[in-house]
């Protein structure tokens, strides 16, 4: 097949949903299919090697904001009709936003297929940072006229397919569910002692790593106060905090006041091909992530299968459907949300059983092989495509 994906990303970000964008459209490459990925002009290139064509649209350099939204999708019209003009297109996939229902109605007229991909509940989020009702109203209405375009929506979780469900009804026959996914080769287990030669950390402090985004629903803080419970009793610990967001400054702050300057360290943004040395420094990885939106949207964080792909034990929290992906595999410990007591046991309840952590660690990485590579996922999407054609052609 021919696939476009129209995606609103920078592509030289150390970040999680880029991360997903291109290990989804090298993984269709390998398959065998043709796969360009259309996205801003921003500055920087990414880091990965890849087969795949990507375009940079004339986006005027504008920063994520509901302006490159406008601007984004009002030129991918022209940009996907010249590229349909020479090349055939078979399906547009998309990491969904509220406007690309612009381009989509010109390009079902000319019989492609139009995939959605639903990574979250937008309106949830602009909640929890204190977004005007009549703006989410209108949000949440712009995406309905995608919704009803499309020919198949690909959601993360049960529970983003059951709000679309209950929002739009008209998407309840043609939504599937996809987990997140990890590279297998790129997230793969290093051994503690080579991790740290190669950091330069010393190999005798004990190390838990969180990797991801900073921002309100991650838990950070439980993280860093279950450190702050351990240290009275093992003062060789250290808590590696892999990423930046919004909420950096706060935590930064609050590790200064707890006076934990020595044993929490923010790392900030690393090259995605070295996460794995940071993890591989870890006796369990953390992901504590609160109550606040994710028991709504459910939860596939890409932490937790390349936590599962290093061979590391993940320490998290019962939220979302993490149950149904961690204690299934039986890959870690699940605590209750904000039970800074259970963290601080699980995660002393590791050190000390370090033949349970490496258990535990082992059955994460046959799971990630076997049910979350980014080439299974791929996979799974592409049934999901054909499904949509089928459909399509029994309508018609």
């Amino acid at each position: 097949m021919n696939i476009v994906y129209l995606g609103i990303i920078d592509i030289s970000a150390e970040a999680a949903e880029t991360r997903h964008v291109l290990e989804t459209c090298e993984a269709w490459n390998k398959l065998g299919h043709v796969v360009t990925l259309f996205v801003p002009n921003m500055d920087g290139k990414h880091s990965q090697r890849l087969g795949i064509q990507i375009v940079k649209m004339q986006t005027l350099r504008l920063k994520k904001s509901f302006l490159l939204t406008i601007m984004y999708n009002m030129v991918s019209i022209f940009y996907l009709l010249k590229h349909f003009s020479s090349k055939r297109i078979d399906i547009v996939y998309t990491r969904q936003s509220m406007l690309e229902f612009i381009t989509l109605f010109f390009m079902k007229r000319l019989g492609v297929r139009y995939i959605a991909e639903v990574n979250g509940i937008d309106s949830e989020q602009k909640r929890l940072y204190g977004m005007a009702e009549w703006k989410i109203w209108l949000s949440e209405s712009l995406h309905g006229m995608c919704y009803g375009l499309a020919d198949a929506i690909v959601t993360v979780t049960d529970e983003i397919r059951g709000y679309l469900a209950d929002r739009y009804p008209e998407t309840k026959e043609k939504t599937y569910v996809v987990s997140n996914g990890a590279n297998v080769e790129v997230s793969r287990p290093i051994k503690k002692a080579d991790a740290c030669r190669e950091l330069g950390f010393d190999p005798d402090k004990i190390y838990f790593v969180f990797v991801g985004s900073l921002k309100k629903w991650h838990g950070i803080e439980n993280a860093i106060l279950s450190i702050e419970r351990l240290i009275r009793q093992e003062a060789n610990i250290m808590l590696l905090v892999i990423g930046d967001g919004p909420e950096r400054g706060d935590l930064e702050s609050m590790v200064a006041r707890k006076g934990l300057e020595r044993n929490v360290t923010f790392v900030g943004k690393v090259k995605y091909s070295r996460v794995p040395l940071y993890i591989g420094t870890a006796t369990a990885c953390l992901a504590l992530f609160d109550r606040a939106r994710n028991d709504r949207t459910g939860l596939s964080p890409l932490k937790i299968f390349e936590y599962m792909a290093c061979g590391k034990p993940v320490v998290t929290t019962d939220v979302g459907n993490l149950i149904n992906i961690i204690g299934h595999h039986e890959c870690g410990v699940i605590v209750k949300p904000g039970d800074i007591d259970a963290m601080s046991e699980a995660l002393m309840n590791l050190m000390r059983n370090p033949e349970l952590s490496k258990k535990l660690g082992g059955n994460g990485r046959e799971a990630a092989v076997k049910h979350y590579s980014w080439g299974v996922i791929s996979e799974k999407l592409l049934d999901i495509m054909y499904v949509a054609e089928k459909r399509r052609k029994a309508k018609n």
